[in-house]
């Protein structure tokens, strides 16, 4: 504080002792002239270091050199609505609405609505209101002595009737309150920003759970399918068999392959409840609810590799910190995290208070309210720490490390987010190539079953080929069925990475 300050305070308390000597109005006026002014002076500069957020330092491009721009109907806070799948919507629109860690997470941003509040109510003045009855009697050693030493009558029980409103108002010289009220709000931007992040990996997990889903209806189907092929395998066999035309070797192959084969359905069937069940739970959903929102209509319409988006709309990673919500949650929790060591930093100064007490105190309810039994106190007052014992310091000191966490915990925030998204993008696009590969492989091994079998019809060829030929097209859809789910789930996941899947307001 400068020295015209002084003089001006000094020049105003001057005034307020003055006016302290008249009627009651008159020291209320003074303090609030003296509470104007000192509020007023918003100039004065908070102690404690001011903020700067940290700049982000991204690389230019991925691992695989791509950063594909948004398409024009690219949504980042909804992407999986570029699937075009209506049962997908509105999975997430129950999951969004009915999980358990959404709940909780809109909880805390709640409480922490309110502690900014609770920072806010430290400007304006504190109001009490209080009084009672209190009836009281000295021991007869000190009525006896009083009445000696006094040489008069006194009482020896009396009655004391009072009622007092207070009122308490710290004028926020040093910027502590300003501090705390900008912890506080802070700290409700970075639990805003948990949430938003928790809804980032909420509805990556449930698009990922559902297409988890439909991966393994997808190699139940296949298997039950190559199940009614060998059916078809066992009765040529056996024909072959009866005609004479074979021996019973090739039957007794035929019927264990198909026995192989349906011995995998049971195993399926296991997954897929498991599946339910955990899309069920992500859904705030029972076990039996979630098998019947699970089994209606999954597997209809459309093949969902083919409503991806050509590639992963990525963009450059100097964007992906800009809009991963964690990423955004650690920076303002370094925020307030760096003025809390301005809150810590005001308690070394000292503290400058406008209150006192207004109020009527009789002896007798009779004429409680009369003007003669009005009393009051009132004017300002001051603290100083002199001696704590080390404790302020030591408060000091420990935000202060405090902030060194948060600013290391932001870095490596930063760190996983780029380590995260550039993974699961170089994932997604290597994908990508094996499952054309394993496409064409399935495709020729489509045609060897089909030419084997009429080659084994034929007698050209013994039945070896054929078991052969099924057992390899069965691994090539089972295994092209399982990179079509990594490829689905690397999508999802790709997004995730990306920070996409969150909406401005937390919901």
């Amino acid at each position: 504080m400068s020295s015209p300050f002084l003089r001006d305070l000094f020049s105003l308390t001057s005034y307020s002792r003055i006016f302290a000597s008249r009627e009651i109005c008159s020291p209320l006026l003074s303090a609030i002239v003296v509470g104007c002014f000192i509020s007023g002076c918003s100039s004065i500069p908070s102690v404690g270091p001011d903020y700067n957020p940290p700049e982000l330092n991204a690389p230019a491009g991925w691992s695989d050199g791509g950063t594909t721009p948004h398409a024009a109907e690219f949504m980042p806070g909804s992407w999986w609505k570029t699937l075009d799948d209506p049962r997908l919507d509105s999975i997430l629109e129950r999951a969004l609405a009915e999980n358990r860690d959404l709940a909780q997470g809109r909880s805390r941003v709640a409480e922490a609505r309110t502690l900014v509040a609770s920072a806010q109510s430290r400007f304006f003045p504190q109001l009490t209101l209080g009084g009672g009855l209190v009836d009281q009697r000295i021991s007869r050693g000190a009525f006896l002595a009083g009445v000696i030493a006094s040489g008069r009558q006194i009482q020896l029980g009396q009655s004391n009737w009072d009622l007092t409103g207070g009122v308490n108002w710290e004028l926020d010289i040093f910027g502590g309150n300003r501090r705390a009220l900008e912890a506080a709000e802070a700290t409700k931007e970075s639990i805003e920003a948990q949430l938003q992040s928790l809804q980032v990996s909420l509805t990556a997990e449930v698009v990922r759970n559902y297409f988890e889903l439909l991966h393994f209806e997808k190699r139940l189907a296949i298997a039950e399918k190559n199940l009614r092929s060998q059916d078809e395998s066992v009765e040529i066999a056996d024909a072959r068999f009866q005609a004479g035309l074979t021996s019973e070797l090739d039957l007794a192959q035929a019927k264990a392959q198909r026995e192989l084969t349906r011995s995998s359905i049971p195993a399926f069937r296991a997954l897929t409840t498991s599946s339910r069940n955990a899309l069920g739970v992500l859904l705030g959903m029972h076990p039996g609810d979630s098998l019947s929102l699970a089994t209606e209509g999954v597997t209809s319409g459309k093949p969902l590799l083919e409503r991806l988006p050509s590639g992963i709309q990525g963009g450059a990673p100097s964007e992906v910190l800009r809009q991963r919500p964690d990423i955004i949650a650690a920076e303002r929790a370094l925020a307030a995290s760096s003025a809390n060591v301005g809150v810590s930093t005001a308690e070394l100064f000292p503290r400058f208070t406008l209150g006192g007490t207004i109020g009527l105190e009789s002896l007798t309810e009779r004429g409680f309210f009369d003007s003669i039994n009005r009393a009051w106190r009132l004017g300002p007052s001051f603290s100083v720490p002199i001696f704590t014992g080390g404790r302020l310091t030591a408060e000091l000191e420990a935000a202060g490390e405090q902030f060194k966490q948060a600013f290391s915990n932001y870095e490596q925030t930063v760190l996983l987010a780029l380590a995260e998204a550039d993974t699961a993008l170089t994932a997604f696009k290597q994908e990508e190539e094996r499952f054309r590969a394993l496409q064409e492989a399935l495709l020729a091994n489509q045609r060897s079953l089909e030419l084997s079998r009429e080659l084994y019809q034929r007698g050209l060829v013994d039945f070896q080929r054929v078991l052969d030929s099924q057992r390899q097209t069965l691994a090539a859809e089972d295994t092209l069925a399982q990179s079509e789910n990594q490829l689905l789930a690397a999508a999802a996941l790709s997004y995730r990475a990306l920070g996409y899947g969150w909406s401005q307001e937390p919901r």
